[in-house]
């Protein structure tokens, strides 16, 4: 029986198909079973590009799905998002010459570090003052790099992102260790992965048993360093030490749970967790920040802190600043502002015309439910 094909990225989490859907000669999804953000999370690692269905009318509907947005179109959205949110005087939360210095000491101390030459962290201290004073908290708004220029930055830039996450959206949790002490405890959490081999580190694929353990071992090797390069807060060691404990005590590296894991370490785990999904790397494309949400709330109560999972879509909402979305009538929408306390769906953003060839401003539009939205453009 002939099969017929459509491209990969027209899976939607959520959807129940009427026929089975193939991987090459391999069944992918029974008939009537549901697209879970996981399965969009393994394909997107396994970089397959096309799916397959003996029912011709299904593959032809996916693909009308993706043609809707040609490629060309996604680059140009891409290209031009930053310039577009200047014009509409969209700041993000922490100025792009203060994220790009911080990326730089990021970048810096892991360079120290696999030269064994990180005697202090004072570059470290500076970067989380200059975040905890600077970052704005203005309705989830949340700016980050659409691309990561090499596969070798992309710790550089997470460490940022997640510490931004942390002390400027997230800033209510920090609580008495404060905003200062939090960013320290997100700038440290990577450190470690300097000792893990560039081969392991940004493989494609499935690890090995031995290669698995390499990553993890960055844990310890971040809590060491902590005690060879300065005093911190409890706090701070509590939070690289704890990131990636579990709630339900399957984590590592000593199998805490629940209350056991440090309360920012828990929040940590979320951030760093919502960023890797949402943010491009060697391995894996990047998916919609929707499914990333759906898919830690999934896990709440087993990897995640249930009353984190809850916080993080009561702040973030569904559509972060700087989000594009494809509307009814094939109108493309950049997202400006969110209000996730009246709503996870609950936006404002502008309409995008093409002029040109070139993307520009076309008026407001408010969005309250995820009915008004046919897709989220990933660009």
């Amino acid at each position: 029986m002939a099969k017929f094909s459509f491209p990969v990225n027209a899976l939607r989490s959520g959807e129940f198909f009427e026929s089975d859907l193939f991987a090459g000669k391999d069944f992918l999804l029974r008939q009537g079973h549901k697209v879970t953000p996981e399965l969009l999370i393994r394909l997107k690692k396994q970089g397959l590009k096309e799916l397959s269905t003996r029912l011709e009318s299904l593959a032809v509907r996916m693909r009308e799905r993706m043609s809707a947005i040609p490629d060309e179109a996604r680059a140009t959205l891409a290209d031009n998002r930053d310039a577009i949110l200047d014009e509409l005087n969209v700041a993000p939360v922490l100025a792009r010459d203060k994220y790009e210095q911080a990326v730089e000491a990021v970048k810096s101390s892991l360079h120290d570090v696999a030269d064994g030459t990180l005697d202090n962290f004072g570059d470290l201290w500076q970067t989380a003052e200059m975040i905890a004073e600077t970052a704005i908290y203005s309705g989830a708004e949340l700016l980050k790099p659409l691309d990561i220029p090499s596969p070798e930055d992309y710790y550089s830039f997470h460490t940022v992102n997640v510490t931004l996450l942390m002390a400027g959206v997230f800033s209510t949790v920090c609580g008495a260790v404060g905003k200062v002490q939090a960013a320290m405890g997100c700038l440290m959490h990577d450190l470690g992965k300097a000792f893990v081999p560039a081969d392991v580190l940004f493989k494609r694929g499935a690890l090995s048993p031995a290669e698995y353990a390499l990553i993890k071992n960055h844990v310890s090797h971040s809590t060491r360093l902590i005690g060879e390069c300065g005093e911190v807060h409890d706090s701070v060691r509590g939070m690289v030490s704890g990131h990636h404990e579990k709630f339900n005590g399957t984590g590592y590296p000593d199998g805490l749970s629940g209350d056991e894991i440090p309360y920012l370490a828990r929040w940590l785990t979320a951030c760093d967790v919502y960023d890797a999904l949402t943010t491009s790397r060697a391995y894996q494309s990047r998916i919609a920040p929707p499914i990333a949400l759906e898919l830690i709330s999934q896990s709440s109560g087993s990897q995640f802190d249930p009353d984190c999972t809850k916080k993080m879509q009561e702040r973030l909402g569904a559509y972060p600043v700087g989000s594009f979305l494809l509307l009814d009538g094939e109108r493309f929408a950049l997202v400006t502002r969110v209000f996730p306390d009246e709503g996870l769906y609950r936006a404002e953003a502008q309409l995008i015309s093409f002029e040109n060839g070139s993307p520009k401003p076309a008026g407001p539009v408010s969005l309250s439910s995820r009915e008004e939205v046919l897709d989220t453009i990933d660009v």
